[in-house]
């Protein structure tokens, strides 16, 4: 018996993906898998392009304003709660690969602890001392990805830089003595698994604005049913060899190319994913292009074709769309300082009516030095959330009056 329900979830959770996000041989397994699993859809469908992606190596590409960009895709699912089967929807995507490609669970790892770790995994040879990793692709699987951050705050941790190396080039390396070992070529996947309150609890902010956080996807999931007596699992041979034959033709694609018809559709929704988004969701956002060429090119490979279609675009830009709403979700509207952010709810309750600066002094009563104020405001400034403007005042001098962004 299926009794399908939802945990109870806020207000502001992120409406479903539209349905062209669920495309092609992976969509129909979703499809197929979702009513005999407490896991959400949309955990496992990014899961498992994150997975073909990292199978195809990283010979399969496309280029960018002439920078390489391979397959790998780094992935964070955001649990309503510690009860969002996260951990499930992982290992019905490792089972579903594992049985087309057993190699697979040699490949997956977990434990990052520093950058030189993980560059251990797929090192180069280095003389006679140090054998090397023939096969470089990597899927890095936290599924407490709460820890990974506590381990980047740490003083001196490199995490952080090589992740970002991981993403961008595949050429890992670290400029310490001690530890010299280089990797190129690498192809890494990293999924992580992480509640709300954790990520906002643990990501500092730094790591939201260098370009750490934007290389992620993000995406909100959900416990999507109760199945409290479970349900028998669907056979899934023949997506199984399926995907087999798929991945073997696939490493062959080389480079990926949009067909005309589909530059057509980047170059209408181009300036869309590309302008500046204000405060925090900005900064973890700031990569969508990228995201988004990587899950369509990911689509072509799944059907082993050179060139991304319309339908391919089509379906990586609802993809996206969804990530981009469940940051909304996830991280709020603010710049991630506790004062700026304390300040911009204030701004937003009182609308049209602004504060002026001393009225925002009294919010902290008056015990937010002037330099601490001047810098909160600063950031909601250049964030875009918010603005001032030179009021008449009742002595004729002007006042400064400061206002949410969205009396504009």
């Amino acid at each position: 018996m299926i009794a399908p329900t939802a945990e109870p979830l806020p207000t502001d959770w992120p409406a479903a993906p539209r349905p062209e996000a669920f495309h092609g041989l992976l969509g129909e397994v979703v499809e197929s898998l979702a009513p005999h699993t407490e896991a959400d859809p949309v955990a496992i469908y990014a899961q498992a392009l994150a997975v073909f992606g990292n199978q195809v190596g990283r010979g399969v590409h496309f280029r960018a304003d002439g920078a390489y960009h391979g397959l790998n895709l780094f992935v964070n699912v955001v649990g309503a709660s510690s009860a969002s089967r996260k951990g499930t929807s992982f290992s019905r995507v490792r089972e579903m690969f594992a049985a087309t490609d057993a190699s697979i669970l040699d490949r997956i790892a977990h434990g990052l602890s520093s950058g030189e770790g993980l560059i251990w995994r797929v090192r180069d040879a280095a003389g006679e001392d140090v054998d090397g990793i023939h096969d470089k692709r990597l899927i890095v699987f936290e599924g407490e990805f709460g820890k990974v951050l506590k381990v980047m705050g740490r003083e001196g941790n490199t995490l952080s830089a090589i992740i970002r190396e991981a993403w961008d080039s595949g050429k890992l390396t670290t400029l310490t003595k001690k530890d010299s070992a280089t990797a190129t070529n690498a192809h890494v996947t990293i999924i992580g698994h992480i509640t709300r309150d954790e990520l906002r609890r643990h990501l500092s902010l730094t790591d939201c604005v260098n370009g750490f956080g934007n290389r992620f996807l993000w995406f909100a999931a959900k416990r999507s049913r109760l199945l409290p007596l479970g349900s028998d699992w669907p056979d899934l041979m023949h997506f199984g060899l399926r995907l087999r034959r798929q991945q073997a033709l696939a490493m062959k694609l080389g480079e990926i190319r949009r067909t005309p018809d589909a530059d057509e559709l980047w170059v209408s929704v181009y300036r869309d994913l590309t302008a500046p988004r204000p405060g925090l969701v900005g900064a973890i956002t700031s990569r969508a292009e990228a995201q988004v060429m990587r899950i369509a090119a990911i689509l072509a490979a799944v059907e082993v074709v050179k060139e991304i279609r319309v339908d391919h675009l089509r379906a990586a830009l609802a993809v996206w769309d969804y990530s981009l709403r469940s940051c909304w979700h996830i991280f709020g509207e603010g710049v991630g300082e506790p004062n700026a952010d304390r300040i911009l709810r204030m701004l937003k309750m009182v609308g049209e009516q602004g504060l002026t600066r001393t009225q925002i002094s009294d919010l902290f009563s008056h015990n937010l030095k002037a330099p601490a104020l001047q810098d909160a405001l600063e950031r909601l400034r250049a964030s875009g959330l918010a603005f001032s403007a030179e009021l008449g005042g009742t002595t004729g001098r002007p006042t400064e009056q400061w206002f949410h962004h969205a009396v504009r």
